[in-house]
């Protein structure tokens, strides 16, 4: 990583992708594919794209937009490809409460429907950032959903 970044610092990458998943997170929530599109790639844009698809078939959208926490991102693994590649491990607290978009009632879950998510992601270094706009240079290429609890 040092050829691309000289000052880059394992220990603050931690601190940064947790910042960088919150951010990626909660625009997925909101259905903001144009900033996901700056932020993302490969795979785990191909899964936003697609979910929020589904999403304006099925005529819902998730009430609320911001997580109520998001732990730290645990380093799970790394990977030296063309760009080296770091997977962490978040978890998250949400409520899990989905809206009809054509008329106000709930789609399922509601506001007092808490659920804790872990999440995988892998990221690495855009190709071509945006950092005026995000503020980093990383892109979230992969995310699965590794455990829920209800």
């Amino acid at each position: 990583m040092e050829a691309y970044d000289p000052y880059f610092d394992f220990d603050e990458l931690e601190v940064e992708a947790t910042e960088v998943f919150q951010e990626f997170y909660c625009n997925f929530l909101t259905g903001n594919i144009e900033f996901l599109e700056k932020v993302s790639g490969g795979v785990a844009l191909a899964l936003c794209k697609a979910e929020i698809t589904a999403r304006e078939k099925g005529n819902w959208e998730y009430k609320y937009e911001e997580v109520l926490d998001c732990s730290r991102a645990v380093f799970n693994a790394g990977q030296m490809d063309k760009v080296p590649s770091f997977t962490y491990i978040v978890d998250t607290q949400e409520i899990d409460c989905k809206m009809c978009t054509d008329k106000d009632e709930v789609y399922s879950g509601g506001d007092d429907h808490i659920i804790k998510n872990s999440w995988r992601i892998t990221i690495s270094r855009h190709e071509d950032p945006d950092i005026e706009t995000t503020g980093h240079y990383w892109e979230v290429t992969e995310i699965a959903k590794v455990g829920e609890l209800k």
